[in-house]
């Protein structure tokens, strides 16, 4: 009779572990040994109370707009910024190249009148080096972003290092704006 306790205890014991082990590596227990580099990069430290908010109080949040990877798309997102930040064309479009996979080369922004001029390194993306769907992609986040967020800007112009844009895909005379409201 001891060896049927003592069997179906081991038994129970180990669908226990075997549960436990799927829900730890299917990410839902909290610390899981099973998170991925990236997951674990994205925790708040305990040791670094200055990285966590717990009301928001030093965070602001700024509009952007993303590429989704499935369909080439721009997609609205919000990002937390320090409270004190007056985000301007240059950071918000440090922001927006900062969410691209490619590597994407921003060698210059200017403010002129109501136009915001964005100058990309010719041998980079967006320019060269992408599919014609993503080189939209990625030129519709900045300006869409830069439009949004910069409400004295009226239109938006691309250009590289050599003068026009005259990416792999598209190409805009000097002075074509990209976009305008």
């Amino acid at each position: 009779m001891k060896k049927k306790h003592v069997l179906l205890l081991v038994c129970s014991l180990v669908v226990v572990l075997i549960l436990y082990l799927l829900a730890a590596y299917n990410g839902l227990l909290p610390g899981s040994l099973f998170q991925t580099d990236n997951e674990r990069s994205d925790d708040v430290s305990e040791n670094d109370p200055e990285d966590y908010d717990d009301e928001g109080e030093n965070e602001g949040e700024l509009s952007i707009y993303t590429i989704d990877y499935n369909t080439f798309e721009c997609t609205p997102s919000v990002i937390l910024i320090p409270k004190d930040t007056k985000p301007d064309e240059e950071y918000i479009v440090k922001e927006v190249v900062a969410n691209f996979k490619e590597d994407a080369n921003v060698i210059d922004i200017e403010k002129k009148d109501s136009g915001i001029y964005v100058y990309f390194a010719h041998d980079k993306a967006p320019v060269t080096g992408v599919s014609d769907k993503m080189e939209n992609a990625m030129l519709n986040c900045i300006a869409y972003s830069l439009l949004d967020n910069i409400k004295s800007c009226d239109s938006i112009y691309f250009r590289t290092d050599k003068g026009e844009y005259t990416g792999d895909n598209i190409t805009l005379d000097y002075d074509e704006p990209y976009v305008s409201r």
